[in-house]
């Protein structure tokens, strides 16, 4: 039987035999490790993947915020109600006010009558319609709707007049009513007066409720 060559020198011997004598053994080479990442926790100093540093830059394609504005609010549609309520009150009281030159006379009548069952000398008392109260009480409504028009606009100070105001017509119409001498006790024109009185009365509550809702409110608050 043959002997079978030996290997040359620097092959390995696959056989997982030793080596022949005199032949140096194959080396055995060194593959260099790969740049894998170590698994499991960072590296401290290292920053972490996956999670964003604080601080990062806002996404292109989407604008800036537009800056939140302060300023005034705009009109409220109670304002606007009040607006149209007081100008119906106006409406009212210019008609009872017309009215009121033509039962004048009867109305003084009836407060000289009731007055001289009293004792009193009622001999003072003018009974004709006076234009004078006339005039007075249309000056008094043009300053009326100059106070509305500034409450409209934003005016707290005119909001506040026209409450007072507001105050007074209910009183006087507590105290005409009381006296039993009103528009109601002359009959005719008187009654229509009378119920004319009754609507602005009404009116005029509505519109101090308007003016004072919430959004009314903070409506003046930003002024």
């Amino acid at each position: 039987m043959s002997t079978p060559p030996p290997y040359p020198q620097g092959q390995p011997d696959n056989s997982g035999q030793q080596p022949y004598p005199g032949q140096q053994p194959y080396p055995q080479q060194s593959y260099p490790q790969q740049g894998y990442p170590q698994q499991g926790y960072p590296q401290q100093g290292a920053p972490q993947q996956g999670y964003p540093q604080q601080g990062y830059p806002q996404a292109p394609g989407y604008p800036a915020a537009p800056p939140v504005n302060y300023g005034p609010s705009a009109r409220p549609n109670s304002i606007e109600l009040a607006f149209k309520v007081w100008m119906g009150v106006f409406a009212v009281s210019l008609i009872a006010d017309i009215l009121s030159f033509f039962t004048a006379k009867q109305i003084a009548q009836k407060v000289a009558d009731q007055l001289a069952g009293s004792g009193v000398n009622t001999s003072g008392i003018n009974a004709s319609p006076s234009y004078g109260g006339v005039i007075f009480a249309l000056i008094i409504l043009a300053a009326e709707v100059a106070l509305v028009f500034a409450m409209r606009n934003g005016a707290n100070w005119a909001r506040i007049v026209l409450t007072v105001l507001a105050g007074l017509a209910l009183l006087g119409a507590i105290i005409t009513l009381a006296s039993g001498v009103g528009p109601f006790s002359i009959g005719g024109l008187g009654i229509v007066q009378g119920l004319l009185n009754v609507v602005q009365i009404v009116l005029i509550a509505v519109a101090v409720v308007f003016m004072y809702k919430g959004e009314s409110n903070n409506y003046y608050r930003t002024r």
